[in-house]
């Protein structure tokens, strides 16, 4: 007695998205179906294109899920697919679908792997042992290309993917309008700017990432996140060597944007929001961790007062208080002497690291070209490579170092324009010119300067008591950080140079 089967077609990689392959299948299973006098209705077609069916595939089917629903229900006898293999490469999987068979008497019959009959125990044996083979090549063929992937990786040759790398032509050589935004973003978050609020400048600019999706935060983010962009080439999130890709930015900006995302990342920074000019600065004077900024009260004028507080519950010793009109006061004091200085202090004197940069990236050249040329193999100059690409991030870390303390001492704001930035702003401007600011525990109900110490970016002290504060000016600043809706901070790292207690240099740089 004829009757209607249902056509399942599958491909696991369609690298032109055109469905040639389900297409060719389809054709042969019409053929069949057609031979075994089977009726196959418009709707008996079930397509998964581009679509790995092996157990180390997480993708769902939908189709697949289709098909076995419309089974389940009644609607077709047969099913009909070009290979076993079209059908699934799981073991679990084809255990359904003999229990399917077993349930609606549903057949199977393929193009070119034979009909299993399995009402019968023959049927079915034969049947697990065509599946077990499916599967074993499935594995086999999972370990080629993840082995071939690690090897790609450690040459240093990038992915290739359907669409074009944003910032890269084909050759992953370096497009200059498109490395431009690349540095900008990278910088833009160094500098303190959010993920979102640069992904809505690229959307009002028309940046155009060549994949056909809008720029959304996820995809600034991957950006930022992506260490082909400083060529570095990974492997399982690990780097395994230098890229041949074209750097678009430094390994030292590079790595300085990841963490400062890193610290964002830290769920318990939402409570902390960044509404606090110190938020991320300011430690403590006994235990080490960071004090947080707390709301405490709004006085009869409107202004709100706050808090810098080291808190049990965030890991903190709890002995350290401050309110935070005092401290920010101090800070501001600093940041508009650095400001109005001139000739006050000299530039320090600057040393060639771009020389010293130059001659490792030229000796990396030149054991690359060993291996290109046949003496030497990857492995052999492997540890050299990873050696030399140390010693330069290092050096790029000090360049870039030494440029923001040159910046501290030519400043490229006005006073008047830093009193009308956004807090964000002022912030990254803090930032720029301390390291970080600890507290000590108080002797008494009285405000004491004595308890705050301020690290300079060179690591110097500056004792609390040697800051005299033009008292109106930064507090008119200090009473507008209240109710500002900003993104949250984290933990900042122990200030650099400095351990246990904050035992600093005495040395004052005022």
């Amino acid at each position: 007695m004829p009757g209607t089967a249902a056509i399942y077609v599958r491909i696991s990689k369609d690298s032109t998205r055109q469905g040639l392959g389900v297409e060719r299948q389809e054709a042969a299973c019409r053929e069949l179906a057609g031979r075994e006098g089977l009726t196959v209705g418009d709707e008996a077609i079930f397509k998964d294109n581009d679509i790995s069916a092996s157990t180390n595939s997480r993708k769902p089917r939908p189709a697949f899920d289709a098909m076995v629903s419309a089974v389940r229900a009644g609607k077709f006898t047969h099913v009909v697919s070009h290979s076993n293999t079209r059908l699934t490469r799981r073991m679990r999987e084809l255990e359904d679908l003999i229990e399917l068979s077993k349930e609606t008497g549903v057949q199977y019959l393929t193009v070119v792997s034979g009909n299993d009959n399995l009402a019968t125990a023959t049927g079915k044996q034969m049947a697990r042992i065509k599946g077990s083979i499916a599967a074993g090549e499935a594995d086999l063929t999972s370990e080629r290309v993840k082995d071939a992937a690690k090897q790609r990786a450690e040459m240093g040759k990038p992915k290739h993917s359907r669409y074009r790398t944003f910032g890269y032509d084909a050759e992953f050589k370096a497009i200059p309008e498109e490395a431009d935004v690349i540095r900008d973003a990278f910088e833009r978050v160094v500098r303190g700017e959010s993920v979102s609020s640069i992904a809505v400048l690229w959307r009002e600019n028309g940046v155009n990432m060549g994949n056909g999706k809008d720029v959304h935060y996820s995809t600034v983010k991957n950006v930022v996140r992506r260490h082909l962009y400083a060529a570095l080439s990974t492997y399982k999130g690990e780097v395994v060597s230098r890229s041949t890709a074209e750097p678009i930015v430094s390994e030292a900006l590079f790595w300085a944007a990841q963490d400062v995302l890193d610290r964002k990342r830290n769920p318990r920074s939402g409570k902390n929001a960044r509404r606090y000019l110190l938020a991320g600065l300011i430690q403590c004077g006994e235990c080490g961790h960071v004090l947080y900024g707390s709301h405490t009260y709004t006085n009869k004028s409107g202004n709100s007062r706050h808090s810098y507080i080291c808190k049990t519950h965030m890991q903190g010793c709890g002995k350290v208080s401050v309110m935070g009109h005092h401290i920010d006061e101090m800070v501001l004091t600093m940041v508009k002497r650095r400001m109005t200085m001139t000739d006050a202090i000299a530039v320090p004197e600057t040393i060639d690291y771009q020389s010293k940069i130059q001659a490792l990236e030229e000796q990396m050249q030149v054991a690359r070209a060993d291996v290109r040329e046949g003496r030497l193999t990857f492995l052999d100059i492997r540890e050299t490579l990873i050696d030399l690409s140390q010693q330069k991030t290092a050096l790029e870390a000090l360049a870039v170092a030494q440029e923001d303390e040159e910046a501290n001492y030519v400043p490229n704001r006005t006073w008047v324009e830093f009193k009308t930035a956004s807090l964000s702003e002022q912030m990254a401007t803090v930032g720029a010119v301390i390291q970080g600011v600890v507290v000590s525990a108080a002797t008494s109900n009285k405000w004491d300067a004595s308890r705050v110490t301020i690290y300079t970016k060179r690591g110097n002290a500056v004792p609390g008591t040697s800051i005299k504060s033009d008292v109106g000016d930064m507090r008119r600043i200090v009473a507008g950080f209240r109710d500002i809706p900003v993104k949250p901070t984290k933990l900042s790292k122990p200030i650099k140079g400095l351990d246990g207690k904050f035992a600093g240099s005495n040395k004052a740089d005022n």
